[in-house]
């Protein structure tokens, strides 16, 4: 089994990722993503973070809260990646 990325959006909160800041729950947060990309069970969804020049993968709830803390000062951008899954034989 592997993965290939597909695409990612991302950049200072581009609109599909905007109504992510008023969740507080992950996994609403990737169901939400699922529904608005119209994404099959195969792709699966990374939510990284840029803060002050580093990069942080949000991995669980708490991670989040600290982002949208972030957020309220203005200095950070978000990126969502897109995988597929693809077995081999």
């Amino acid at each position: 089994m592997y993965y290939t990325l597909m695409c990612w959006i991302g950049g200072r909160w581009p609109c599909k990722l905007r109504p992510l800041i008023k969740k507080t729950n992950l996994d609403d947060i990737l169901a939400m993503l699922r529904r608005n990309l119209k994404l099959p069970k195969r792709f699966y969804i990374d939510i990284e973070f840029d803060h002050h020049g580093n990069t942080f993968m949000i991995l669980n709830t708490s991670h989040w809260q600290w982002a949208r803390e972030q957020m309220n000062h203005g200095d950070m951008s978000i990126r969502c990646k897109i995988w597929q899954k693809h077995y081999t034989r």
